[in-house]
C-alpha cells in the first residue's frame, strides 16, 4: 500500500532529538517530517508551507530527506484575511486527496496558528464525504521534549479523527434512523483493533461485532417497519413469553457491553454511545398486547416522527389502533404461532364500528401518502403532516393502557377472571356491579349484562362485548373454572344494542 505524508513546515527553531514510534524504533532528526518518513517508510512527502516557512528551513528539510523518493512542496498563505483561510483550505482538500488503497498519514505538528484546525477540518470533510472511504487514515503529532535524554515520542491521534467518525454515523442514525455509516465506522474500529490486539499476541477482543449485528438488525427492522421485531422479538412460546428479546432491546445490551471498554480507550465516545442509545430507548417491551406494549408502539410512531419519516408513523399508527380492539393476543402477538389473521381483520372491523371517524382520517392521511399525493385533492405536506402528528398525539397517549378509553369486566367469578387473564385481556376496571354513569364514549365494556343495561353502555358511546358460551342445560347456574369456559368455547361477541322505545 502506499504511503502518503502531509506535513506542516513553520518557522520556529528545531532542535535534533530523537522521534521514537516506539522505544526501540527512533530516528535522530530536527525535523518530525524526517522521522516520520523513515519510521513509517513512506513513499512520497508533501509539505505545506508559507514563503517564510520554506526560506528558513526548506534547505535543511531537503537535506534530511534527500534519501526520500518524492518531496512536493506546496505553498500556503499565511492565512491573514479570511479568504486567505480559505485559500489554506483548498490546498489541504487537495493535498490530503489520494488514490484508493493508499495510507494517509497527517502530521500536525508544526502547523501554525489555524493549521492544524484547518487541517483536521480537512481531512473530516473528505472523510464524511466518503473520498477517502477505501483510505487508511492516521494523525500523528511529535512531542518535543527538549531535557535529557532528549527522547520525544511521536503520538498517534488518530483516535480523535475516529471519534468525529462516530459522531457523524451516530448523528445520522438519530436524525434518519439509518445506520450504515455507523457500522462501517463500528467494523473499521473493529477491525483496527483486532489487528493491534492480534499483533501483541493478544486474543480478547471486544465486543464490537455484536454492537454492529444488533445496530444492523435495530435499523433494518426500522426500515421495514418490523413493529413485533422492534419491541418483543420473534419467537414466542404458546405462553406468549418472548424466546428472543426485541431488536431495540438487542441494541440497548450491546450498547452497555461496547460502553465500558470503548470508553475505557476513547472516553469522549460515551456521549456517542449515549447518543445511539436514545433512539431505542422506550420502545422494548415484553408482550405487545400489554400495556407496556401499548406504550412502545406509542413511543415507535412518535420515533418515526422524530425521523420524519411519516408513512411509517402512519402504519404504526393505524395498527396500534387496530390492536386496541382486538379481544386477545392471537390478533396481536404477531411474532407468535397463535397469530390469527382473522381475529385481526375482525379487531378492524370492531374499530370501524366503535370509532368509523377515527379510522377514516387515519385512512386519509395514510392513503394520501402512500400514492403520492396523485388523489383529485392531495394535502399540502405541512397539513398532512400536521394531522398525522395530531391523530398520534390523541389517540396513542404513552402514559400506558391502551389508547383511548378504559376497558371494564364485569363479572363476580373468579373462572372468568382467570380466563380473561389467560386471554392476556387488558382490563382496566373488574366490578361485580357496573355503575353505568361510570362509562363514557370510546370505552369497553365485557360481561353478561342485563339487554336494558347493554343498550344504556352502547347509547354513551362504549362498546360492548359479551362473554357467551355453550353452556349445557345441566351445568347452568353452577360455578366455572377457567378450564370450564375454555372447554365450552367461551368467548367475546361484540353486540350493538338499540332501545326501540
Amino acid at each position: 500500500m502506499k504511503k502518503r505524508l502531509v506535513t506542516f513546515l513553520g518557522t520556529g527553531t528545531y532542535s535534533e532529538t530523537l522521534y521514537e514510534r516506539s522505544e526501540d524504533n527512533g530516528c535522530h532528526t530536527k525535523y518530525v517530517a524526517h522521522a516520520i518518513a523513515q519510521l513509517w517508510a513512506v513513499d512520497e512527502v508533501v509539505v505545506l508551507a508559507t514563503d517564510k516557512a520554506w526560506k528558513t528551513h526548506g534547505e535543511g528539510l531537503q537535506q534530511a530527506l534527500e534519501n526520500q523518493p518524492s518531496l512536493d512542496l506546496r505553498k500556503i498563505p499565511d492565512g491573514k484575511t479570511q479568504a486567505e483561510l480559505w485559500e489554506q483550505l483548498d490546498v489541504l482538500l487537495e493535498a490530503l486527496r489520494v488514490p484508493e488503497e493508499t495510507e494517509l498519514l497527517l502530521d500536525i505538528t508544526h502547523g501554525f496558528r489555524s493549521q492544524p484546525f484547518f487541517a483536521a477540518g480537512a481531512l473530516g470533510l473528505l472523510r464524511m464525504a466518503g473520498t477517502l472511504d477505501n483510505v487508511r487514515v492516521s494523525v500523528l503529532y511529535g512531542r518535543y521534549l527538549p531535557d535529557e535524554p532528549k527522547r520525544s515520542p511521536i503520538w498517534d491521534l488518530t483516535a480523535m479523527m475516529e471519534l468525529l467518525d462516530w459522531a457523524h454515523g451516530a448523528a445520522v442514525l438519530t436524525a434518519t434512523g439509518q445506520g450504515s455509516s455507523l457500522v462501517a465506522v463500528a467494523q473499521q474500529a473493529d477491525n483496527t483493533l483486532r489487528r493491534q490486539l492480534a499483533m501483541a499476541g493478544q486474543r480478547n477482543f471486544p465486543p464490537t461485532k455484536p454492537l454492529i449485528t444488533a445496530i444492523e438488525d435495530f435499523t433494518r427492522d426500522l426500515a421495514t417497519v418490523r413493529i413485533a421485531s422492534i419491541i418483543t422479538g420473534y419467537a414466542q412460546d404458546d405462553n406468549a413469553k418472548p424466546k428472543a428479546r426485541g431488536s431495540a432491546q438487542r441494541l440497548l445490551e450491546a450498547l452497555e457491553q461496547y460502553r465500558e471498554e470503548a470508553t475505557a480507550a476513547l472516553p469522549a465516545l460515551s456521549v456517542v454511545l449515549e447518543q445511539i442509545s436514545a433512539v431505542a430507548q422506550g420502545l422494548p417491551a415484553r408482550r405487545l398486547a400489554s400495556p407496556e406494549g401499548d406504550r412502545a408502539m406509542a413511543r415507535l410512531a412518535r420515533r418515526y416522527l422524530e425521523l420524519e419519516r411519516y408513512p411509517e408513523a402512519a402504519i404504526v399508527l393505524r395498527e396500534a389502533l387496530v390492536s386496541h380492539h382486538a379481544l386477545g393476543p392471537e390478533a396481536i402477538e404477531v411474532n407468535c404461532t397463535a397469530f390469527d389473521t382473522s381475529a385481526r381483520q375482525t379487531s378492524e372491523r370492531r374499530w370501524g364500528e366503535a370509532d368509523r371517524d377515527t379510522q377514516r382520517a387515519v385512512a386519509e392521511v395514510r392513503n394520501d401518502i402512500e400514492h403520492g399525493g396523485f388523489r383529485p385533492q392531495p394535502q399540502s405536506a405541512d397539513k398532512l403532516t400536521r394531522n398525522l402528528q395530531q391523530l398520534i398525539e390523541r389517540h396513542l397517549p404513552e402514559r400506558g393502557g391502551h389508547a383511548p378509553g378504559n376497558t371494564w369486566f364485569v363479572t363476580r367469578h373468579p373462572g372468568a377472571i382467570e380466563w380473561a387473564e389467560r386471554r392476556g385481556l387488558q382490563v382496566d376496571h373488574q366490578t361485580d356491579h357496573l355503575q353505568v354513569d361510570e362509562v363514557r364514549a370510546g370505552d369497553t365494556v365485557i360481561g353478561t349484562l342485563p339487554v336494558h343495561l347493554a343498550a344504556r353502555v352502547c347509547a354513551r358511546g362504549a362498546r360492548y362485548l359479551h362473554l357467551s358460551l355453550n353452556l349445557p342445560p345441566e351445568l347452568r347456574g353452577r360455578e366455572l373454572s377457567a378450564d370450564d369456559l375454555e372447554r365450552f368455547g367461551a368467548r367475546l361477541e361484540p353486540l350493538r344494542v338499540v332501545c326501540g322505545c
